[in-house]
């Protein structure tokens, strides 16, 4: 039996002290993985992972395999005795936010069971939730096209079953919105969301990952985010540090003070409902080849920039034609129900963010409506 003692190990947490707050920018960019040919046998890690990680064990659980990574984790099905877990290794002891934030409850969010620390790793403790939104969307892998490098895009059987029955795709829409709407009503900003970072299981989305999360009492530095599905507003704050430096102390003071911070997640969400919908990731800068109605098609991401340029990333979100994307990629929809997601995407994706509703607000629009 794991016991719950999430909220206790952040109070008493040493990192939990108040720190001396740094006028410099110190976000992150979380690395976009694309396939690797070059992979080990052992789970499948790289030499660089099994340097970093190596084969440390949590007393108490036995590792299966590896199910994901992230920009400083990797994560693992493990057992303890007759119960399975997603474990969550970290490869420095640390404060983990996803203890901060363990409170949250929700069917769309996947719970924390408890946090341990160990010489060299911190140790999360969570439910399964099944494969991430961006596996169960499509499969990617490299080829050649007309003699050029491209990465040939696939649907998922899950997808293809979703054109077919929209309801789902309806109800995938509206898990994900539900648990950002929960998260935000405890004035909790998660600020990573993406494919990667929600967990399907029989068409029920949960969200994971609170690493770079804050409420609106804290006031710190960004931490590690992926630009291609964050909102303008903090890109701009990041693009241009320098010059709000003057004014906060940190982004995330900048950032609550001038916009408020919940409606950041609403754009997130935005920006993977996109993802749905063109079939290839936001963040893809290469060659993206997909087949669409038995023809071959080549695409990019949407918020795609070589070198992740973020005043690029923020020109892309100005320019973006929301209803030649949905007229082109959503014929499996009615008219009616087109029409209803063009609308609901307007409203996430609004650039001004005073003209972008909360999540609780956006679950009673019509295109949740399966009447």
């Amino acid at each position: 039996m794991i016991i719950d003692f999430v909220q206790k190990e952040y109070n008493q947490s040493p990192g939990n002290n108040a720190q001396k707050l740094q006028k410099h920018s110190s976000f992150t960019l979380k690395p976009n993985r694309l396939p690797s040919l070059k992979m080990h046998k052992d789970y499948g890690l790289t030499e660089e992972e099994k340097g970093t990680y190596g084969d440390r064990q949590l007393i108490g659980f036995d590792k299966l395999e590896l199910l994901g990574r992230g920009g400083f984790a990797l994560v693992w099905l493990a057992s303890t005795g007759n119960q399975k877990v997603a474990l969550k290794q970290i490869a420095k002891p640390q404060q983990s936010k996803e203890a901060k934030f363990s409170y949250i409850k929700s069917d769309n969010i996947v719970q924390i069971m408890g946090v341990e620390h160990s010489n060299k790793d911190t140790w999360i403790i969570q439910e399964l939730g099944g494969k991430p939104l961006s596996k169960v969307l499509y499969t990617m892998k490299g080829e050649f096209y007309k003699g050029e490098r491209v990465y040939a895009i696939s649907e998922t059987v899950e997808l293809l079953d979703m054109y077919e029955h929209p309801y789902k795709l309806i109800e995938l829409m509206y898990g994900i919105l539900n648990g950002i709407s929960c998260i935000n009503e405890k004035h909790v900003t998660h600020f990573d969301l993406k494919p990667d970072n929600i967990l399907v299981e029989n068409n029920i989305p949960k969200i994971i990952d609170f690493g770079s999360a804050f409420s609106n009492q804290d006031y710190d530095q960004f931490g590690m985010i992926t630009p291609e599905y964050m909102a303008p507003e903090a890109l701009d704050i990041m693009h241009n540090w320098t010059k709000y430096s003057n004014q906060y102390n940190t982004q995330i003071e900048a950032l609550t003070k001038m916009h408020g911070t919940p409606k950041i997640d609403v754009w997130s969400y935005g920006a993977i409902i996109l993802d749905i919908l063109h079939g290839v990731p936001n963040w893809l800068s290469y060659k993206g080849k997909i087949m669409r109605q038995g023809k071959p098609q080549i695409k990019y991401g949407l918020f795609a920039v070589k070198g992740r340029d973020l005043s690029k990333i923020i020109q892309k979100q100005q320019q973006l034609q929301l209803n030649s994307i949905i007229r082109q990629n959503c014929n499996y929809l009615s008219l009616l129900k087109q029409n209803q997601l063009f609308d609901l995407l307007k409203q996430c994706l609004a650039y001004d963010p005073s003209q972008r509703p909360e999540a609780k607000e956006l679950l009673k629009h019509d295109f949740f409506n399966q009447n």
